[in-house]
Order: C-alpha cells, then sequence, then structure tokens
C-alpha cells in the first residue's frame, strides 16, 4: 500500500518537542542581551546626567558648588528641597525620561504583620520619586568639585568619586544579586556588582 504524503503523529510530535527545547535553550540568551541593553541605556542616562551636573556646576564660575536637593523628593522631604531633576533639567533638555533607568522596580517592604501600606504600592523608583538615580547630597551640598576630593580619605581623583548611582541593584538576572551603575565625578559611568549580604 502507498503511503500518503504527510507527517505521522510521532514525527510531527518530535518535531514540536525539538522546537521546544531549542526555544528553552534561546529563552536564557535573550533575556540576557535585554538586560545588556537596559543596563547600556541606563548607563548612557547616568552620562547624560553626569554631564548636567558637569554644565550646572561650569555655570556657576571656577567655585562651582553642588547642589541641595531632596535624596527623596516625594516621599522624605520635609524641607521641600527640589529634585534632582528639577534642579539640572535646564542642562539636560527637560528630558525626564534620562532619570528613568529602563530596569527600575521597587521592593515593597511589608511591615511586621505582612502588610504593605496603601501609599507604598508602587512598581518603580520612578514612579515612587520622580527618578530612579540617587543623588547623595548630604555629600556634596554646597561644595566645589576640590572641597569634594579634599573630603576624602587618602589621594582621591575625580575617577573614584561617584555622585549619582542607581537606587538599588537594578541590573543582572533574576535571583542574583545584581549591579548598580554608577557616574562618577570625571564623567565615567560604570557598574558595580552588589555583594552578598
Amino acid at each position: 500500500m502507498k503511503r500518503k504524503p504527510g507527517f505521522t503523529l510521532v514525527e510531527l510530535l518530535t518535531v514540536i518537542g525539538i522546537i521546544g527545547v531549542l526555544v528553552a535553550l534561546l529563552l536564557p540568551a535573550i533575556q540576557r542581551a535585554r538586560e545588556a541593553s537596559r543596563s547600556t541605556q541606563c548607563k548612557s542616562n547616568l552620562r547624560q546626567i553626569g554631564l548636567a551636573m558637569t554644565q550646572y556646576l561650569d555655570r556657576q564660575g571656577e567655585r562651582g558648588k553642588f547642589p541641595m536637593t531632596a535624596r527623596l523628593p516625594k516621599t522624605e522631604n520635609p524641607s521641600k528641597l527640589p529634585s534632582l531633576y528639577d534642579v539640572l533639567a535646564p542642562f539636560c533638555e527637560n528630558n525626564r525620561e534620562i532619570f528613568r533607568c529602563p530596569s527600575d522596580y521597587y521592593k515593597q517592604i511589608p511591615d511586621e504583620n505582612g502588610d504593605i501600606a496603601e501609599d507604598d504600592r508602587f512598581e518603580t523608583w520612578h514612579e515612587r520619586e520622580g527618578l530612579s538615580y540617587e543623588y547623595p547630597s548630604v555629600r556634596f551640598e554646597n561644595r566645589t568639585r576640590p572641597e569634594v576630593l579634599d573630603t576624602r580619605v587618602g589621594t582621591v581623583g575625580t575617577g573614584e568619586v561617584w555622585i549619582v548611582y542607581d537606587f538599588d541593584a537594578f541590573h543582572g538576572s533574576p535571583g542574583e544579586n545584581g549591579a548598580r551603575n554608577y557616574a562618577y565625578l570625571d564623567g565615567h559611568v560604570d557598574a558595580v556588582v552588589v555583594p552578598e549580604e
């Protein structure tokens, strides 16, 4: 008896199984590539923020001082200080998107009963604070660049002082500690892996 052209059920299931295995092998690689792309975008954002900070300081002249801003402008700001975005917006074309990390997420911390406060239900730091990046104003406010370098122990250069960084270790594979991106005083940006606690 002559066989009709086509696939048997076993052949079809074998092909579907092989395709499933290939997809399972490719999915982690695709996820790593996406995270690498998001991390690169974050570094670009931080580089632009660093350039805006340099322009802010240069605009004030030779003795330009770092701005005084709120670390958490929306939630913990009793002095009503401006956010980093408010201060640097004129120096980055008022582009709010450079203050949003594409990998940004907010870890909601439950209270002792396991409940999350109604006013703390945010998806991202950007949603919560208006930016994904932290600027440690207390370390820099009203100081010049040379004064900031003099307050450090030992001899340091501008390539060792970070000025803006991710609020949390956003970058890395799920389940890993991840890394934070840091913008340094000299303008370069680098990722630092968060050590295990």
